[in-house]
């Protein structure tokens, strides 16, 4: 083969696997930030209905 060719197919592949590595960083940050919003979104259920017992048992 054409050195020039090899050197662009080895560039290629050196950028094909860091895209490849990027995609699965972000997809285990999207993974973490999916379960913080599920934990957020459980914790506000929780005070919302700890807020509510409070507001029954002490009416304004």
């Amino acid at each position: 083969m054409n050195k020039d060719l090899e050197n662009e197919i080895a560039l290629r592949d050196k950028i094909v696997e860091s895209l490849q590595q990027e995609v699965s960083l972000k997809n285990e940050l999207i993974e973490s930030q999916n379960d913080m919003i599920q934990t957020l979104m459980d914790n506000n259920a929780e005070l919302k209905h700890l807020i509510e017992r409070m507001l029954k048992n002490f009416p304004m």
